[in-house]
């Protein structure tokens, strides 16, 4: 069947070309409908628990997405640069959907100014004189509320603080708005040395920029590495146009379905074209050697293109299946951007494994090539530098097992231990290189003012006036103190800060008074003093609730969970009972996805690992068949894990993918092993020769597809993206480690099997005496009996073929499978028959026993088949099944018995 699937193309030309067009104008239909998606949304679970929250806490104290305006100047104090900052300030608070604009011309003096309080603007316009500017200056510098925050130490920097309720059903509207700021800043950035805005739109902006250079970059040294690659390994420039051709279909279907349901381009999916041509060419390779191997017997074309179908179809199918299997598993992942990336890859697998069933075979029939040089005969041991690397595989494999086993135990315990010191981050900033322009202007703006990252920890009590109470201020206050001797945050703000600061100017600008009020009628006061919308963001209407604004530049999850941590720590024990409390904002819906990494890595390599056991035991009949390929292919999964410790690099969204797919790819080469390590055992009941056999076939293609994968991940080290190049080295690193483990860790393992496919299994067929007649099958089932017939030396013989000869020495009990024999002894009339024998009829068993004469002829009367049992063979085919074998051994027994007798 897979024979027949896998030279559709070559049988079926047209079919096949009419197919492909069908195929191509529905996808395609879908291209027009493909979006772009760069926004905090696809980082952040749908499910996240912190939803509702969230959207309350913006409901009430505002909007958490801030766009920063960042202003340098060595003499920003002049007229002309406050005038344009001005202009560019008010400009803003213009703009569509934007809450507040917060600048040196809205902020709050708060100071004592002879005996009075100043609760002016630091500067409503741009003073007329010199004089009013250094005066505002020195106020701005004196306000701990706008120290750090809207002005620099040194006074030479400032920010406009951009608040916005993004439109979250308008994916394109963080852009937009970038577009609009940058307009707006135009002019202002001739007025002073440095200006840049930093925040999700910027973000938005930069993720796109990166997404498109990526796939003009990385698409065509993919390609190129491909074609390189392929003429190397296989030395043919013809056969590099078919992986080609079957990479810009698959792509082209692939777009086509995100399109049409709604999968939008991401910074991950923008690889698939990539991924898609480095991963989809590894079928064509295999399929391309067997090709080259079927046309170096007699150059024909269509009987290497069976050849092709029939050794290496069911491993492409499985494989492709698998790979797309781990792409998809990643698909649980509660993170939009890796579901969705998950989706599109496992698609972009099923649409290459189409693509090739109908465009390989029929390139190959009509512009395959019809020799070849890599390829004598088939079984041939590879020259040059192939051979060398195959002879050292052989060696250690062969020679060396324990070493081999020893080493690897080591590692792996190495590794192990270092996989436990992962880090885990999914801060939009991380995903960027450090050299990247806005992870320079983040750290600009951190070390002069605040960081970019925001988030609120609102504060609760049930009851009235709670936070104008003085023991509900102390407890606010003191927790943003503990949260400042952290030493984590940049800024931290609070309703207290604002009391504290009024308290002191009260008080002749004394600091032993910045401090809360110390009745509630002297907090009722100071609140008097301001407008609703100074302190709208730190404080309910109702003043029930206080909110915290915390301002912060850590982009690894890991570090700002673990103050977080502290903090929840402390709040446990130091709340007056009764309150409530509740940490919002992307920023930490972001990293809390960033958690949940760990628990979607861990489910999505069981649910890949309980699929591959389960098709591996199922296609090769083995449950410990199914559970050795897992083996193999952990290694490479520690070993990734291993080196993301050692090196640092941290689990996000791009890493986190990694292991899966390695698995899922690795698979490939694994199965490809234990498809043709079958065949042999079909062929000799000497497993070592079968392993040795395996090894000298497989080892080219595996390492070429190794290397070919290897450098088309490796591509990825170019990308704009850290994580991206990241993820791209580990998966370039992890083939290298599966290509290891498939020609060391799986030969020296299958050498104690003996497999069997459960597609051979169908094809035999048992003649019913077989079953019903056969003492040495008794009690046994159909599959049972197949089983021993498969995992046994099964000979051809043509008619007049003597299979036993009178007086010779032999080993072997037979067994009839197919066709019919006669017995003769030599003295009697050599005409005379003394028995005829059919299929079930057992001959030759005292040979079971250990090497005796023979005291017969016994002839083929036609075509047919025959099982050679030894012991030795019995005891290595059948251990691992041992009701079977239990069966067969006692079946056995009984014949030898009756024969004794």
């Amino acid at each position: 069947m897979i024979e027949t699937i896998m030279t559709f193309g070559s049988r079926n030309k047209l079919i096949s070309l009419v197919a492909l067009v069908l195929i191509s104008a529905v996808l395609g239909s879908g291209l027009p409908s493909l979006k772009i998606d760069t926004s905090y949304d696809s980082l952040i679970s749908e499910n996240d628990p912190g939803w509702p929250g969230y959207r309350e806490t913006i409901k009430e104290f505002g909007s958490d997405n801030t766009t920063i305006v960042y202003i340098e100047d060595s003499n920003l104090w002049q007229e002309n640069k406050l005038l344009a900052i001005e202009d560019a300030a008010y400009a803003l608070e213009d703009l569509d959907n934007v809450e507040k604009v917060e600048s040196l011309f809205s902020v709050l003096n708060i100071r004592d100014k002879d005996g009075s309080l100043d609760m002016g603007k630091i500067m409503s316009e741009t003073p007329m004189d010199q004089k009013g500017i250094d005066q505002a200056r020195a106020n701005a510098l004196y306000s701990p509320l706008i120290r750090n925050n809207f002005i620099s130490i040194d006074g030479n920097k400032t920010a406009i603080n951009i608040t916005v309720s993004r439109d979250r059903k308008d994916p394109q509207f963080n852009i937009d708005f970038f577009e609009k700021v940058e307009e707006i800043l135009v002019p202002l950035r001739g007025e002073v040395d440095a200006v840049f805005q930093v925040g999700p739109p910027r973000l938005n902006v930069e993720i796109e920029k990166g997404m498109f250079s990526d796939m003009q970059l990385l698409s065509p040294i993919s390609t190129l590495i491909l074609v390189g690659t392929i003429i190397f390994f296989l030395r043919t420039s013809t056969a590099a146009i078919i992986p080609i051709a079957t990479a810009t279909i698959s792509i082209m279907w692939t777009f086509g379905f995100m399109g049409h349901f709604g999968l939008p381009l991401t910074l991950l999916t923008a690889i698939v074209p990539s991924l898609v041509i480095v991963i989809g060419s590894t079928e064509d390779t295999h399929l391309l050697s067997a090709y080259l191997h079927g046309v170096a017997k007699d150059g024909d074309r269509k009987k290497a293109i069976r050849y092709m179908a029939k050794h290496v179809g069911l491993p492409i199918f499985i494989t492709s299946f698998t790979t797309a299997i781990g792409f998809g598993s990643n698909g649980i992942n509660d993170i939009p951007l890796i579901r969705d990336f998950a989706y599109a890859t496992a698609f972009a697998m099923i649409a290459n494994l189409v693509c090739t069933v109908l465009v390989v075979p029929l390139l190959l029939s009509l512009i395959g090539p019809k020799k070849t040089v890599i390829a004598n005969e088939e079984g041939a041991e590879a020259t040059g530098i192939m051979g060398l690397i195959t002879r050292g595989f052989l060696n250690l494999v062969e020679n060396h097992r324990v070493l081999v086993m020893s080493v690897t135990a080591i590692v792996v315990a190495f590794f192990a231990y270092h996989a436990t010191t992962i880090k885990v981050s999914n801060d939009p900033l991380s995903y960027f290189k450090s050299s990247h322009p806005i992870v320079a202007n983040a750290n600009v703006l951190h070390e002069n003012l605040a960081g970019m990252q925001i988030f609120y920890l609102t504060i609760e009590r049930d009851e009235e006036e709670a936070f104008l109470k003085p023991e509900n201020l102390v407890m606010v206050d003191d927790l943003v103190k503990f949260m400042r001797s952290q030493q984590s945050y940049d800024k931290v703000i609070s309703i207290t800060d604002y009391f504290s600061l009024v308290n002191q100017e009260m008080n002749s600008s004394n600091a032993d008074y910045y401090r809360v009020p110390e009745t509630k009628e002297l907090a009722e006061q100071y609140l008097l003093m301001f407008q609703r919308a100074d302190v709208e963001r730190y404080l309910s209407a109702d003043n029930r609730k206080a909110n915290i604004l915390v301002r912060h530049n850590m982009s690894e999850s890991s570090e700002l969970n673990s103050y977080l941590d502290g903090v929840e720590k402390y709040l446990a024990s130091n709340l007056l009972p009764g309150t409530k409390y509740q940490f919002s904002g992307e920023n930490l819906m972001i990293n809390r996805a960033a958690e949940s990494l760990f628990s979607g890595q861990v489910e999505s390599l069981a649910i890949l690992l309980a699929i591959i056991f389960i098709i591996i035991a199922f296609l090769f009949s083995s449950p410990l068949g199914g559970l050795v390929s897992l083996g193999p292919n952990a290694f490479p999964v520690v070993l990734n894990f291993g080196v993301m410790g050692l090196l640092d690099i941290p689990l996000n969204p791009g890493t986190a993918t990694v292991a899966a797919i390695a698995v899922g790819i690795a698979i490939d080469d694994t199965t490809h092993l234990f498809t043709r390590y079958k065949d042999e055992c079909l062929e000799t009941p000497d497993n070592d020769v079968a392993v040795r056999k395996t090894v000298v076939a497989e080892s080219v293609p595996v390492i070429s597809t190794s290397i070919s994968l290897a450098l088309g991940f490796g591509v990825l080290f170019f990308s704009n993206f850290a994580i991206v190049m990241q993820f791209g080295i580990l998966a370039a690193m992890t083939m290298v480690y599966a290509m290891l483990a498939d020609l060391l860790l799986t030969p020296i393992i299958l050498r104690r099997l003996r497999l069997v496919s459960v597609f051979d299994m169908l094809k035999i067929s048992i003649q019913d005496r077989l079953l019903t007649e056969s003492s040495i099958f008794r009690f046994m089932s159909k599959s049972q009996i197949k089983r021993v017939i498969l995992l046994s030396q099964i000979e051809s013989v043509e008619p007049n073929q003597r299979v036993i000869e009178h007086n010779t020495e032999g080993h072997f009990m037979y067994v009839v499978v197919e066709g019919s024999f006669e017995v003769y002894q030599p003295q009697k009339d050599s005409t005379d028959v003394v028995a005829n024998l059919g299929p079930g009829d057992v001959f030759g068993e005292v040979g079971y026993l250990g090497a005796s004469k023979r005291t017969a002829d016994v002839i083929a009367k036609e075509n047919g088949k025959i099982l050679k049992i030894t012991a030795d063979n019995v005891s290595k085919s059948l251990r691992f099944f041992p009701r079977t074998s239990a069966l067969f051994n006692e079946n056995i027994a009984r014949v030898l018995a009756s024969r004794m007798r």
